[in-house]
């Protein structure tokens, strides 16, 4: 049987959801049905390491020059057509060609204009409560249209199919399907036993957080009610895991908090789950998500959470049956940490069945589910 070529262009392989979604499933398809190629936009590799033998990689951009990056940007926003940077730089005849991210990887792979080639378009956010394309797309019309030009658009929960058809006014003709992101359970689990030298105070509850530091994953809000927790009297710890465009304003706020006792930053982690086994409780306070891989890690490894209610989430957790969802809220959210702290057995019959929520997100089935789009 001839292999599928497959093409997926992501903007980079640096640490985050939608790189590490990505890795995930290259990993998982079979390489004697699949010959698969990712693309970055940008020459940012840090996760190549983490990718099979039988993938192989390419960039846009050879460099790291940022002057570069922003001049091919510009370009492709301003000058270039789609149709030659596709053609110039990625065409190889392939099956199919994936935009694995909203943006300028999307405008780019709508550019394929071989009849040969199918064109699938992954979208992870929830367009209704974060959309930054505009700067892409001359306008909502120019941005639907373009999507229009896809066989397949793929949505990563049904939240974000909802508000991608919302926000277009289109059900896209058929095109949009829902796919789960895979989630490799066995990777996380012998990761999660590898040696942790970091020191969880046992003393007292131990929250985690672990996300690319962006706007949408409002880290300052949770010091600021850090912040009231402390001046409340109450006893915690909170560690975060990740960096990102918000990571200086984050680290000045937790100084300015004088929160260096309750709260640490340790930045981007290649295996965050040794840190997620030993915490009592992962806590996610994002103002929006489409589907949160960290959040299914967190199932996977049986440690309860405590989430925002942004677009996902109850499909994860079963509409709040494995996990506590608040309002997205200041006020809830000290609330409800107050509460947790004062009583920490609130969240015992969370961590009593968490564990029943794994086999929802089975790696094999959520491979098979997606493979069957490449037939």
């Amino acid at each position: 049987m001839k292999k599928k070529k497959i093409l997926f262009l992501i903007h980079n392989l640096k640490i985050g959801g939608a790189q590490r979604s990505l890795i995930e499933l290259v990993n998982s398809m079979d390489p004697n049905r699949f010959d698969i190629t990712i693309a970055t936009i940008y020459n940012k590799l840090d996760l190549k390491g983490k990718i099979k033998d039988n993938v192989k990689i390419k960039s846009i951009i050879k460099t790291r020059n940022k002057f570069l990056e922003r001049t091919f940007t510009y370009l492709v926003r301003k000058i270039v057509s789609p149709n030659w940077i596709y053609k110039r730089y990625l065409d190889d005849d392939y099956d199919y060609a994936v935009a694995f991210l909203e943006g300028l990887c999307t405008f780019l792979v709508s550019g394929c204009k071989n009849r040969k080639t199918k064109k699938i378009a992954w979208v992870h956010t929830d367009f209704r409560t974060l959309f930054c394309s505009n700067n892409v797309y001359k306008s909502l019309n120019h941005h639907k249209e373009t999507y229009l030009t896809f066989d397949k658009i793929v949505c990563v929960s049904n939240a974000v199919q909802k508000g991608l058809c919302e926000k277009f006014s289109s059900d896209f003709d058929g095109k949009v399907v829902v796919c789960y992101n895979v989630i490799d359970d066995e990777r996380i689990i012998l990761e999660s036993n590898q040696e942790c030298n970091y020191s969880f105070n046992s003393s007292v509850l131990n929250f985690i957080c672990i996300g690319n530091m962006r706007v949408e994953k409002a880290y300052p809000r949770l010091l600021k009610v850090a912040k009231q927790l402390v001046l409340s009297g109450r006893h915690f710890h909170i560690t975060i895991i990740g960096a990102g465009s918000e990571y200086q304003k984050v680290k000045e706020l937790l100084s300015n908090y004088n929160l260096e006792e309750y709260v640490s930053l340790l930045g981007n982690q290649e295996n965050p789950y040794k840190f997620l086994k030993h915490a009592d409780v992962f806590l996610q306070v994002s103002y929006a998500e489409g589907l949160s891989m960290t959040l299914i890690e967190s199932i996977i490894l049986e440690i309860p959470a405590i989430v925002t209610d942004c677009f996902g989430m109850r499909e994860v957790l079963d509409n709040g049956k494995y996990g506590k969802i608040i309002e997205n809220s200041e006020e809830a959210l000290f609330d409800i940490l107050s509460n947790v702290i004062d009583n920490p057995e609130i969240m015992d019959k969370y961590r009593s069945i968490v564990g029943e929520r794994k086999e929802f997100f089975n790696k094999n089935k959520l491979t098979q589910a997606i493979c069957e789009l490449f037939n």
